[in-house]
């Protein structure tokens, strides 16, 4: 159930045009709007609703609305932000000699990161320049493009869509799906518990994985 209210008539009849004018622009423009509980939410149109009113306290009370999805799961945006920085060794974390070495024996640094669905996670994974190929490994999946990306420049792999987009300073879009490494699955979900990542030529990446439920979770 889904209540409207306001304090007088002058916000409230305004407030419900507004709820109705979203519901149709969503539909004119056949853009999807999202259903909301709590921090998970459902794309989907509302087309009708059937309505109760008490005058006295101006609410109004939508009893039950019809809704479709062309995407019927309840999803959670779970985000995380992994840098080349997140790398790097401490002063102390390293080997050092009596004698130099070319090179210093450096303890590896290892970044985790979780899914806690009980299913691998579709995911949205935005990469930022300056670097040329940028990659990333995530457990034993990795995801690659052969592209130069300019500072301020960035690319997104879109799991669900099954998209690469490269959009540059100037917010020109450029579908670079060709440009993939096609020795691995690119769009391969997120999986499961724990898995290790590793950096490759990037110096920023975001991760959102969508967890998906066919009906969304119970909270007090």
């Amino acid at each position: 159930r889904v209540y409207v209210h306001a304090p007088s008539k002058e916000e409230f009849f305004p407030l419900l045009n507004h709820w109705r004018d979203v519901l149709e622009r969503d539909i004119a423009n056949m853009t999807p709007g999202r259903l909301y509980i709590g921090e998970q939410y459902l794309t989907c149109y509302i087309y009708a609703s059937s309505k109760s009113m008490w005058s006295k306290d101006i609410r109004l009370n939508i009893d039950a609305a019809k809704l479709v999805s062309e995407y019927p799961f309840w999803c959670k945006d779970v985000a995380v932000e992994i840098s080349a920085a997140d790398f790097a060794v401490p002063p102390d974390g390293f080997l050092d000699y009596e004698y130099d070495y070319e090179y210093d024996y450096r303890q590896p640094v290892n970044i985790d990161i979780y899914n806690d669905n009980y299913t691998d996670a579709e995911f949205v994974m935005t990469m930022h320049g300056d670097c040329v190929n940028p990659g990333i490994i995530i457990g034993r999946h990795r995801y690659e493009v052969r592209t130069t990306l300019l500072e301020g420049e960035y690319l997104v792999i879109d799991s669900r869509e099954k998209s690469i987009t490269k959009v540059d300073n100037d917010g020109r879009k450029t579908n670079i799906y060709n440009a993939q490494n096609k020795q691995y699955d690119i769009f391969a979900k997120i999986p499961v518990g724990w898995n290790t990542v590793e950096l490759i030529n990037v110096p920023n990446v975001k991760l959102t994985q969508i967890h998906e439920r066919s009906e969304p979770l119970w909270n007090f």
